[in-house]
């Protein structure tokens, strides 16, 4: 549960996103690495807050610690 809540999970997806958009993986149309937007849990967003295309939510990862799945 620690990872999905950890300012390195931020840290990590932001060197992903910027390799990403240096080797052309977000496309030709791409102008910006902020292009993309990826969420976080406590509203931190990456990237284009209106266009997300990868949400790290925390919510089934406390429900199987908690034993709920």
């Amino acid at each position: 549960m620690a990872a999905t809540l950890s300012p390195d999970l931020i840290t990590a997806n932001d060197r992903v996103r910027r390799f990403s958009f240096q080797t052309g993986l977000f496309g030709q149309g791409a102008k910006s690495v902020d292009d993309i937007g990826i969420a976080f849990p406590g509203g931190k967003i990456l990237g284009n807050p209106t266009n997300i295309k990868l949400r790290f939510d925390p919510t089934f990862v406390q429900m199987a610690a908690d034993g709920k799945l």
